[in-house]
């Protein structure tokens, strides 16, 4: 039987203090605040997940605190999430995650909530049109299903904007999460399309500037919001649809948004290669372009700034770019 909360996280300073013995590293305090236990099973999505599994969410006081937890490389929490199992009747799955961090999100959720709302756009009711095309676009469809009723649509303009890889793990991520999903192909990138594009930021010239034919498809289809990632700002109301951009309205952490999504791929035994969708044409155009790694590192700098990546990540991001 699993013990209740408060002798729990009691449990977890005396292994986690143990644990860091053993891997001979620096005995440190830190500080639990909360804990979350979520259970995801059959209940759920009997045919897609099979076992029952649990995720353990473990709160910390500070970023530090959540450093000490993890231990180097993982292998502290990876320690911990085997000793406790015997606790569970089911696979458990450790987060840990600073307490601080939830407040703000939970904060600014809801004043995009509010902001939404004031729009006539009405959360968990909503149908929306949702642009599935590079970087984070898979992994913030698991959230994405918590406020809104989504539809995926994706440019297919040839292999230089949608690899064969990208476009398979489009198709088998949105087939696991049960989301529709079309491609559109208005016409083909032709070779001054793609030098035009690599000479400029392809998002821009691409992608955002295709724009007309997803609205198109949404008011083909009786939806009244689009979800766009990809664009400078929050929102804009534009032919009488709503553009948003999920990313800027609801400041998630980036590493969060993957980490659910592979969560759910485990529990579906997902045949996608990869969820973080690299676009050919933004890595010929950063070769190239001087600008455009300009802007990228600029943006990555602004999400390590406003907490939405940390800052190792961070600097793994801008050394890739750099060193190509």
């Amino acid at each position: 039987m699993m013990m209740d909360k408060e002798h729990l996280m009691d449990e977890i300073y005396k292994k986690v203090k143990s644990i860091r013995k053993e891997l001979n590293l620096k005995e440190t305090e830190f500080e639990i605040v909360d804990l979350e236990i979520k259970s995801l099973g059959p209940q759920d999505d009997a045919e897609k997940i099979g076992n029952e599994k649990t995720f353990l969410i473990i709160y910390t006081l500070t970023r530090s605190d959540k450093s000490t937890l993890i231990g180097p490389g993982g292998w502290a929490i990876g320690k911990l999430s085997k000793s406790l199992r015997d606790l569970f009747n089911k696979d458990l799955i450790i987060r840990v995650e600073s307490y601080v961090d939830k407040v703000i999100l939970d904060e600014k959720t809801k004043h995009a909530i509010k902001f939404l709302e004031e729009k006539n756009l009405k959360i968990n009711d909503e149908k929306v049109l949702v642009l599935v095309q590079c970087k984070y676009d898979l992994p913030v469809l698991a959230y994405l299903k918590e406020f809104f009723q989504p539809f995926g649509i994706t440019y297919d303009l040839g292999t230089v904007i949608l690899p064969p890889k990208n476009k398979k793990a489009i198709e088998d991520v949105l087939k696991i999460l049960n989301i529709p999903h079309k491609f559109i192909e208005p016409f083909k990138l032709g070779k001054d399309d793609i030098l035009s594009a690599i000479e400029n930021y392809p998002c821009y010239k691409v992608c955002n500037s295709l724009e007309k034919y997803v609205i198109s498809e949404a008011k083909d289809m009786g939806i009244k919001c689009i979800i766009n990632n990809h664009m400078d700002e929050d929102y804009v109301f534009k032919d009488g649809i709503h553009i948003v951009n999920f990313l800027k309205l609801f400041p998630l952490k980036r590493n969060s948004l993957i980490k659910k999504l592979e969560s759910i791929l485990e529990f579906s035994n997902s045949r996608a290669q990869q969820i973080y969708l690299d676009c050919p044409l933004m890595i010929q155009s950063y070769k190239k372009n001087k600008n455009t790694k300009i802007k990228l590192i600029e943006d990555i700098v602004s999400d390590v700034y406003n907490g939405l990546i940390e800052p190792t990540e961070g600097s793994e991001e801008i050394m890739k770019i750099v060193k190509i």
